[in-house]
């Protein structure tokens, strides 16, 4: 199984800072982008991932970056390095989802309401 890339390793362009999630599929990284001087995360495939793991992920990025909503991260670049696809999106600075959802925090009835009411 792969291992998660250190910092300053470079997936294209994008400068790793720091490894966000590592699965058995794929990675995701917190990345700079020198070109643009920002930061965003890039879900990079391991080479050992099934090749319905990369189908999967250039369907994604080509419906994700038709959508544009202020509850959808944005998708920014997408491609290959080193015969491994990758995308590159929007960075936001938090927890993740789970973190959230097993943190216990009691989200008030009206909030979740106003949340799904945007997102339908």
């Amino acid at each position: 199984m792969a291992e998660p890339m250190e910092k300053g390793h470079r997936i294209d362009r994008y400068v790793v800072e720091t490894c966000l999630a590592f699965g058995k599929r794929a990675a995701v990284y917190r990345c700079v982008d020198p070109e643009l001087e920002r930061v965003v995360a890039v879900y990079y495939v391991h080479a050992e991932a099934p090749a319905e793991t990369t189908t999967g992920l250039i369907q994604s990025q080509r419906f994700l970056a038709s959508m544009l909503h202020p509850n959808i991260v944005t998708t920014y670049d997408g491609g290959e390095h080193l015969g491994r696809r990758f995308s590159v999106m929007e960075y936001i600075d938090g927890g993740s989802l789970h973190d959230f959802i097993v943190g216990g925090v009691k989200v008030p009835w009206a909030t979740i309401m106003r949340i799904g009411a945007s997102i339908a």
